[in-house]
């Protein structure tokens, strides 16, 4: 690999890093009891995990659908998740799909 190529494959991979962290923190917030702040704390993590799938679709040039605002609509979410995967960035390790869609 060229030095020029290096930063930003260490920049991707920080990414990659970041959304799959906060992926699992997602599942997790999912399939726990409710506790004091859950609603808030979720919502944050989600805002911030949509943040990090704009940044990294943009970094590897993924397609995105016009969007409004994040966090994203469920289906917008999961197309991004699925056109990153295609790119060589799959965010779920492995993917998880409860009963009531993707979140």
């Amino acid at each position: 690999m060229a030095t020029s190529e290096r930063p930003g494959s260490v920049r991707i991979g920080r990414v990659a890093a970041e959304l799959k962290m906060r992926r699992r923190r997602l599942d997790a917030y999912h399939g726990s009891p409710d506790w004091p702040g859950k609603g808030p704390a979720w919502r944050s993590e989600l805002l911030h995990y949509d943040q990090f799938l704009l940044l990294a679709a943009s970094m590897l040039d993924v397609a995105v659908p016009k969007i409004d605002a994040v966090p994203l609509a469920a289906e917008v979410r999961a197309l991004v998740e699925d056109r990153l995967s295609q790119a060589g960035l799959d965010v779920w390790a492995p993917r998880v799909i409860r009963e009531g869609g993707c979140y």
